[in-house]
């Protein structure tokens, strides 16, 4: 029987266009593991140019692709290969990566990735593009976060949340327009309950499978996967720091920041309870995230009533205060800005402070934009120019260093050496490790028996300075060196200036190394976990014409290991 109500037939028909219209349908023939997704392109050609150009910071190109979870997870699947990591932790924050990659490969895997491209529907590329927006915004505010809970984890924090809406960035490309629609209409937690239910698409586990698959960091996915334990315990707030910074944003984006004020309680099932911050600490937090959230909100607002022309934008921001600096770029220069208190009516005037980066010659680029860039700058952090005679550096602030493989390191697992000599290295040094209760003993002692029982000519204390532009030979013995030698940093990417373990095997005489600490292209280097202010390193090498033999090796990175477990149980105290 016909509907005799022409407004109530009129109302079903609209109903039943809408319930069509929500339906999710698929686009995507093959699998969604299979899909390759683009990276932005404004980030693309803004990290190409910063990766040409001699007068670069490692931290601008570090700031500049972890605006792009796409581009972010292709560089540290290079840089944890087996061709680049060789036998280091893996590579988990943007700047590591980018140190240990290089400007040739950074540019190879950014020219590689310009030949994706997001085309079709209009819906599906901007809500492709919205998902992208969100993960570049959650990963700034988890650096907030972090910064005011654990410092030492900011980067870390940083890469995870940009990573956090993989999954919904891969469902997207998979269900095209349907998806786009559904997600305009209904919440977050909404849409993946219809993809699970509709068509068996578990998002969550898509995005593991996605960043297992791309060779994702295995030590960072537990922030991402409650049902993963944490094997490294200093990284345990990971979890709820990502989690609290998508909250966060979520709030933001429903107008609902107010709920979140520090004048109110937090919500019952508020993961950031589980963050304990005091009250002090999360009025600086909110304050901070709501002011660059408002910032990033007004970038996107201009761009949409401006398309063609992005509004670019370069903010270098001090962690340790609160205020957000945005510098308007005129040309496509790097400038590094001065930490200003300034709100956002009231712009300080750009400086020229530039720094400058020795990399290998690389292809020209095509005249970019700069793009919109959050650059955290270290705690305490000052644009000074620093001159050496290697030229003018800006150096990069390395997060201090973690030991989390000391717990792991087992004494017992001595490494396989062949010669007597190796030998006897070996034990003398174990015994000596065992059996002295002072720092300073320990190391005195140490840096004789690797000349006297190892195969090493030389050995050395280094202890970085405040400042992080040299370091200081606070022991010496062998060959030229004496204590309070005090080497330069002429490379920002040399081990010591980045607080990473080197070992290299083979010399060049007569070739000038400018990344070797004392000139000597094969030596070894590690930071020992000392309770100091600044970083202190472990040298060896084996003269001017001798190579880093397997045995030498295994025999350094052993003793290495035994002293960062050894070395927190003793008592502190560096030689004077």
């Amino acid at each position: 029987m016909e509907d005799s109500n022409p407004q109530h037939s009129a109302q079903t028909e609209s109903q039943l266009e809408q319930e069509e219209d929500l339906r999710l349908e698929v686009v995507n023939d093959g699998p969604p593991l299979a899909l390759v997704m683009p990276s932005e392109t404004l980030i693309l050609r803004e990290a190409h140019r910063l990766a040409s150009n001699k007068n670069l910071s490692v931290r601008d190109l570090a700031a500049c692709v972890s605006q792009d979870p796409v581009l972010l997870i292709e560089l540290l699947r290079s840089a944890n290969s087996t061709l680049f990591s060789q036998d280091r932790p893996a590579t988990t924050a943007a700047e590591n990566a980018v140190v240990q990659l290089g400007s040739a490969k950074v540019i190879e895997t950014i020219n590689e990735l310009s030949q994706r491209r997001l085309s079709g529907n209009p819906l599906v590329v901007k809500e492709f593009e919205r998902l992208r927006s969100r993960s570049r915004r959650a990963s700034i505010v988890a650096r907030i976060l972090a910064m005011s809970t654990v410092k030492s984890l900011a980067a870390e924090a940083q890469t995870v949340a940009l990573v956090s809406s993989v999954g919904h960035m891969l469902a997207c490309l998979h269900f095209g327009a349907s998806y786009a629609k559904l997600a305009s209409r209904v919440s977050r937690g909404t849409l993946a309950y219809r993809m699970l239910h509709e068509q068996s698409f578990n998002v969550h586990r898509i995005q593991m499978a996605y960043l297992r698959r791309n060779g994702f960091p295995e030590a960072l996915l537990f922030a991402l996967d409650r049902e993963l334990a944490c094997k490294t315990p200093h990284r345990m707030p990971l979890r709820h720091i990502t989690e609290g910074a998508g909250e966060l944003i979520d709030a933001y984006d429903a107008d609902k920041w107010q709920k979140f004020s520090p004048t109110r309680e937090l919500p019952p099932n508020s993961v950031l309870r589980f963050l304990r911050l005091e009250q002090r600490q999360y009025q600086k937090v909110w304050e901070r995230a709501g002011e660059y959230l408002t910032l990033a909100k007004a970038e996107s607002e201009a761009q949409a009533l401006n398309p063609s022309g992005r509004i670019a934008q370069g903010r270098h921001v001090d962690d340790e205060s609160l205020d957000l600096v945005p510098v308007k770029r005129e040309t496509p220069e790097v400038v590094v800005v001065e930490i200003q208190r300034a709100t956002v009516e009231n712009l300080p005037a750009k400086t020229s402070s530039k720094s400058v980066i020795e990399y290998s010659p690389a292809e020209q680029l095509d005249q970019a934009q700069p793009v919109l860039v959050f650059n955290p700058a270290p705690a305490n952090s000052k644009s000074e120019n620093v001159v050496s005679s290697g030229g003018t550096f800006l150096f990069p602030m390395h997060p201090a260093r973690t030991f989390e493989d000391a717990a792991a390191f087992c004494p017992e697992d001595k490494p396989h050496l062949t010669s007597d000599a190796a030998k006897r290295a070996l034990s003398a040094l174990s015994d000596l490790v065992v059996n002295v209760e002072k720092t300073q003993d320990l190391l005195e002692e140490l840096l004789q028996l690797l000349i006297s029982e190892g195969p090493f000519l030389r050995s050395g204390i280094f202890v970085v300075a405040e400042h992080g532009r040299s370091a200081r030979l606070l022991r010496a013995l062998g060959g030229d060196l004496h204590a309070g030698q005090e080497v330069i940093f002429t490379d920002p990417v040399c081990p010591l200036a980045a607080s990473l373990n080197q070992i290299r095997s083979f010399n060049a005489p007569g070739l000038l190394d400018i990344s070797a600490p004392l000139g000597v292209s094969a030596y070894a280097l590690s930071p020992l976990n000392i309770n100091n202010s600044t970083a202190v390193f472990l040298y060896a090498d084996c003269g001017e014409e001798g190579a880093m033999s397997f045995e030498s090796r295994r025999l350094f990175r052993y003793v290495v290991g035994l002293l960062n477990q050894i070395l927190p149980t003793l008592e502190t105290g560096l030689p004077a």
